[in-house]
């Protein structure tokens, strides 16, 4: 702006130094003609000198060119960390503005740094012949990989073309299997275990009531000889039956306990199977089809 103003006022001063030439000159054109006719005529030589001319304006100034910096990174727009410069202030070609936030592009530079490290070791390793323990590892992965496939292919045709009289036979099956199992339950009632546990706490008991009997007389001094032992064998005796039937109870606890939960694993058998011959005769459950069609895909894959 300033050398505009400057270029401006040597226009200018060009401009009134050359209106001030011509209108001399035009005088002293007009002075001569004016002899010529009889007037009075004053001459007056054109002195060469410097014309000074002030403009004051008021505006707003734009610059040329403008640009609005932006920073885009992989997600969202990068921060501004610094700003050097304030509108208005004078810059050069090399002065540094402004910085952003140089992390996220670290990161992605060490990402990028990562990547082709591990593609040029997996081009290493592709360049590397292979030994016989890969290929024998290979050939074992190739094999289970088949037949998991085979497996796969086998229980998807099972599932869209079932063998309802095995579905059956498989619920009648489960059946025969929960009537055992509440059978032995029954019997677990009535078995030895179950007849000691009672014979030992009649005998529990006798002894308790003999104790109950001779302890008061030897409390008191009234029993003689016979009785003080009779009374110490009493409780030696009850203190190894109750150790027993304690152990017996609990065998038979534990056998109780296992005859229940067999009937419960044939009553949960009995139901998937009958909910497998249901879901055969419907046509087949769709989110077992459509497991049996995924595992088949993957399985293909893997070979």
């Amino acid at each position: 702006m300033k050398w505009f103003l400057r270029i401006t006022g040597v226009v200018l001063v060009l401009a009134l130094a050359a209106g001030g030439f011509w209108y001399f000159r035009s005088r002293s054109s007009s002075a001569t003609a004016s002899t010529a006719s009889g007037t009075y005529t004053q001459v007056v030589t054109a002195q060469r000198g410097n014309l000074s001319s002030a403009i004051t304006v008021v505006g707003e100034l734009t610059a040329v060119q403008s640009a609005s910096l932006t920073f885009e990174r992989m997600k969202g727009t990068t921060r501004l960390l610094t700003l050097t410069v304030q509108p208005g202030n004078m810059v050069k070609a090399g002065d540094v503005l402004a910085t952003i936030d140089p992390a996220p592009y670290q990161q992605a530079l060490d990402q990028a740094r990562g990547d082709l490290q591990a593609a040029e070791e997996k081009l290493a390793d592709l360049r590397t012949p292979a030994t016989a323990l890969d290929i024998a590892k290979a050939d074992q992965a190739l094999a289970r990989a088949k037949h998991n496939l085979e497996q796969a292919q086998s229980d998807l045709a099972d599932l869209r073309a079932p063998d309802l009289s095995s579905l059956q036979q498989a619920v009648h099956t489960a059946q025969d299997n929960l009537a055992l199992a509440k059978l032995q339950q029954v019997l677990s009632n009535h078995d030895s275990l179950a007849k000691s546990e009672r014979d030992l706490s009649y005998t529990v008991d006798w002894h308790q009531r003999r104790i109950a009997e001779l302890e008061p007389l030897v409390a008191k001094g009234q029993a003689n000889a016979e009785q003080t032992q009779k009374l110490a064998d009493e409780k030696e005796a009850l203190g190894e039956d109750q150790t027993t039937l304690a152990r017996i109870q609990a065998q038979r606890q534990l056998a109780l306990a296992s005859a229940a939960a067999d009937v419960a694993k044939a009553e949960t058998a009995l139901a998937d199977a009958q909910q497998a011959l249901k879901d055969a005769q419907a046509g087949g459950d769709a989110l077992k089809l459509a497991k049996a069609e995924l595992a088949v895909q993957e399985a293909q894959v893997s070979v």
